[in-house]
């Protein structure tokens, strides 16, 4: 009887330890809609190098935005419309950026999202003040 409790308490403690990587709720629409958010894009190039872009981009209706480009220095430089639509965990864009990424972890203010394009590129979201 005590092996059958200890591999009990065992299996409930091992069930309840573990930690799903996924976000306890979907990413929505309504949690984008009328924000802005600072972003940063790291795309791994094929001999490992990293590029970094930054920019800003505002969610203004359910299906379309826009994202801001900025340079080094913070400074806009170009300004791109973007298109984008969120189902099952997945975040569909086209325009500024084109693909379909995966919401690693979202909250109110941070969404982080990777996809294969087909180098690996990580999307960080901040939301703005």
């Amino acid at each position: 009887m005590k092996k059958y409790l200890l591999m009990m308490g065992i299996l409930i403690f091992i069930l309840t330890g573990c930690k799903s990587d996924e976000p306890a709720n979907e990413l929505t629409i309504d949690d984008l809609l009328y924000s802005s958010w600072n972003g940063q894009q790291a795309e791994t190039m094929e001999n490992g190098d990293v590029q970094t872009i930054n920019f800003i981009i505002l969610f203004t209706t359910a299906k379309e935005g826009g994202v801001t480009f900025l340079n080094s220095a913070g400074v806009p430089i170009q300004n791109f419309p973007i298109h984008y639509r969120i189902e099952g965990g997945f975040f569909y864009l086209k325009g500024a950026f084109n693909g379909d990424y995966k919401v690693l972890k979202h909250s109110d203010n941070l969404i982080e999202m990777e996809a294969y394009l087909p180098n690996h590129s990580l999307i960080t979201l901040t939301r703005k003040n």
